[in-house]
């Protein structure tokens, strides 16, 4: 009899492996973003198990995807483990753009629903090229416990508390987008070279700039892309200028890097000419630039499935650069940026009188770069200076978005805005396989005149920085 009933559970489980594998083989294939993530149980320190057993956490996660209206949400949900957001969810936003791979956002939560006791993750983020639409594109997060940050209660009474109902997660919901279409219509100039001659006493002769990277997608070969700067804190749309300011030295306001769009097959190459003493030159690119205050949420859901949603005091700011000019060259199988080059640029291009601001708040990290002396030329009428080369690690370009749209109408800017003009820029690439190039070639205006030249480095630190960055504000000074 034992034997009968030992060889009927076996013969079930095989009947049921069978419609397993069978199910496996007749469903159709999975195409979209995968998410991977660990046992939340473990990661918060619980035994294997236990963990199996008698589960207590989940993850709540936000995929959010850039469009060309800006960070729109394609998934919602939970999950203790993978997280599948279909291609059906994420083409018809990728189709908005053409041979762009746009950047994706993750935020993630660890939450016991029945305590409320909750924890922030982090936002990770990744694009999305063909591999996603046509295939599986897997996205692995590394998670440990060290680097939680627990969610505490919200400061702000909720209005409505369901009767019955329950805890259903955090979600960040868009409160004010700035930089709109509306507001630069044509998009705005943004510099990615700045040599500032005013004070100095020999011609800039030249300078040229190159970018480009290889693409993280390996179908889409060299590409250019744009960071998503994001900028974090309590309430920070309600405080002034010096509490932002204070809040950034102290670290309480963090500062983070994560991928924004990536341009397939796009290149930034451009040159500046014959910059006199007294004058300014700029190379400059034209972009549309995205801003956006966010506002975090917590959430409940009734007996009826309706949601309840309620403003936290956590807010954080998007800044990123959405999408550039771009003209494409058959010859060359490439686009390349429309580039602008200015000496002494009318005001409407680049504000030189109110960006001195930014630039004199950082003068104390004004370092040098080299030191020219006519003497040393031996009766050549050109010294060449490269200060970007392929594969360095400092070759990064620091774009100050935010700071160049408040020079232009610094009326028409929230204070706490004003206060992060400083740090509210994007980085040209944050990739570690870059391909960089600039020179500039200094003329000698008379014998043993000395040159020297500085470039800015910024005082803040940022998270997520793959390297050091020597050249963030593209801003060389000469005297």
């Amino acid at each position: 009899m034992k034997i009968k009933k030992l060889l009927g559970i076996v013969l079930v489980i095989l009947l049921f492996g069978s419609f397993v594998g069978a199910y496996q083989l007749l469903k159709k294939p999975e195409h979209g973003l995968v998410i991977d993530l660990p046992n939340p149980d473990r990661v918060l320190g619980r035994n294997r198990l236990v963990s199996w057993l008698a589960p207590k956490y989940q993850y709540y996660i936000q995929v959010q995807v850039l469009t060309p209206d800006g960070f729109k949400t394609v998934y919602e949900g939970t999950s203790r483990g993978r997280v599948l957001v279909p291609s059906s969810e994420i083409s018809r936003l990728r189709s908005m753009w053409k041979d762009v791979n746009p950047g994706v956002l993750v935020d993630v939560w660890v939450v016991n629903s029945k305590t409320g006791e909750s924890h922030e993750v982090g936002t990770f983020s990744t694009t999305i090229a063909e591999d996603a639409i046509n295939g599986l594109k897997r996205l692995k997060l590394q998670i440990s416990k060290k680097n939680l940050t627990t969610v505490s209660e919200m400061s702000k009474e909720v209005p409505i508390t369901p009767a019955r109902g329950f805890f259903a997660g955090y979600r960040w919901r868009t409160k004010r987008e700035y930089l709109r279409e509306d507001d630069y219509p044509n998009g705005m100039y943004l510099p990615v070279l700045i040599l500032d001659n005013r004070r100095g006493k020999a011609t800039v002769a030249g300078a040229y700039k190159v970018e480009v990277l290889r693409s993280s997608s390996s179908s889409s070969g060299i590409a250019l892309g744009f960071s998503t700067t994001i900028i974090r804190g309590s309430r920070l749309s309600s405080r002034s200028e010096a509490s932002i300011e204070r809040g950034i030295g102290s670290g309480e306001i963090r500062i983070e890097l994560k991928k924004g769009n990536e341009f397939i097959r796009t290149i930034i190459d451009d040159e500046v000419k014959n910059v006199k003493p007294g004058q300014i030159g700029i190379i400059t690119i034209k972009g549309t630039p995205y801003i956006a205050l966010q506002v975090l949420q917590r959430c409940y859901v009734d007996e009826f499935r309706h949601w309840y949603c309620f403003d936290t005091d956590k807010e954080r700011i998007f800044i990123t650069v959405m999408d550039v000019e771009r003209r494409y060259d058959p010859q060359e199988n490439a686009y390349f940026v429309e580039t602008a080059s200015f000496v002494n640029p009318p005001r409407g291009i680049y504000p030189a009188g109110n960006m001195d601001r930014l630039i004199n708040d950082n003068a104390g990290d004004l370092k040098k770069l080299t030191t020219l002396y006519g003497e040393q030329q031996q009766g050549r009428s050109f010294y060449m200076e490269n200060f970007l080369y392929d594969h360095t690690t400092y070759s990064n370009t620091y774009i100050p978005v935010l700071a160049i749209a408040i020079a232009f109408q610094p009326e028409a800017w929230p204070e706490f805005l004003l206060g992060l003009s400083a740090v509210g820029g994007v980085y040209i690439t944050n990739e570690e396989h870059e391909i960089v190039r600039g020179s500039f070639a200094i003329k000698d205006e008379s014998q043993k005149q000395k040159t020297s030249v500085e470039y800015l480095v910024l005082r803040y630190s940022v998270r997520g920085t793959n390297h050091f960055t020597k050249f963030p504000f593209a801003y060389l000074r000469f005297e």
